[in-house]
């Protein structure tokens, strides 16, 4: 379903007259390029200035690349109904992933670069893992974070893999997984700066060769292994670390906890933005990277 109503910019706390102030290479007249440009296609969805900033910030600023990923980005929310439908925190289940998923946005930036961790509880029943709704409610903070804290240079992630075994990992469908991953790297109003895994241990090892043939070479040569904490603080800065690493900030739990409140408030955003979709009837040329199209990577695994 599309619509041709734009988006409230009341919900950005960080105005786009803010935005423009503090980054000089940011342009009010290429964010009118790209409105002008959306307007003429008619399968795509209206948006408002602040969205289409966070894509141009995303893509260094290039025109061309912006207008491409805002169609993947809007044709992927279209098909992936599994990550973009149903996106109310209150539901049963994502209030089940929100007991086990522990997602910390820094409020410290490294150099303009917003930091998240990501972490899980132990889990041992797998019978609460309902993964496309733990990647929905990831998915779900990351656009909290662009409404509450405005565009960055880029993001920075902390994957703690303490409490991960393998078999939580054979538990996780690679399709699911590939699709998430594909969304991660090519339809993103984010650029990824960095990628630090800490406690991967053994079960990284096994399991990284598995989700491999989904992630973009720059991407892969991103990934640092810290095996403790004191490895991680010298590769990011501890102000920018929650208080587990031994960093400055708050806890993760109470990291977290703030990140699912401020989801929360932004519960009828949400469900206007399902309404900003791609209507496939009225496009007007096929879109130039079919990303969605992964089938080719699994014939690269020598899995059953």
């Amino acid at each position: 379903m599309t619509t041709n109503c734009t988006m409230p910019e009341k919900w950005w706390k960080v105005s786009k007259e803010e935005e423009y102030k503090k980054y000089k290479d940011l342009k009010p007249t290429d964010v009118k390029v790209i409105k002008e440009w959306i307007e003429k296609q008619p399968h795509l969805p209206a948006l408002n200035d602040n969205q289409i900033i966070m894509f141009l910030r995303a893509c260094e600023y290039s025109l061309e690349r912006t207008k491409e990923t805002i169609d993947l980005n809007y044709t992927a929310r279209t098909k992936l109904t599994e990550f973009f439908e149903q996106r109310d925190i209150e539901r049963n289940k994502i209030n089940i992933a929100m007991d086990y998923l522990q997602i910390a946005v820094l409020p410290e930036r490294v150099n303009d670069l917003m930091v998240v961790v990501g972490t899980i509880k132990e889990l041992n029943d797998f019978s609460k893992l309902f993964v496309d709704e733990y990647i929905k409610l990831a998915i779900m903070i990351h656009d909290m974070t662009h409404l509450e804290y405005g565009s960055s240079e880029g993001y920075i992630y902390i994957l703690d893999l303490k409490n991960v075994t393998f078999s939580l990992v054979l538990h996780v469908p690679l399709t699911l997984a590939a699709k998430a991953l594909k969304f991660w790297q090519y339809c993103a109003t984010y650029r990824i700066r960095g990628i630090h895994i800490v406690n991967g241990g053994h079960v990284f090892e096994k399991a990284f060769p598995l989700f491999k043939p989904f992630l973009k070479p720059e991407i892969v040569a991103m990934i640092q292994l810290h095996s403790n904490y004191e490895s991680l603080r010298k590769a990011v800065n501890p102000r920018a670390l929650p208080s587990d690493y031994g960093g400055k900030c708050a806890s993760i739990e109470e990291l977290s906890r703030k990140a699912q409140k401020n989801t929360q408030l932004i519960k009828e955003w949400f469900i206007e933005e399902e309404k900003q979709r791609v209507d496939e009837k009225k496009r007007l040329s096929k879109p130039k990277n079919d990303f969605l199209d992964i089938q080719g990577s699994f014939k690269k695994l020598d899995i059953d």
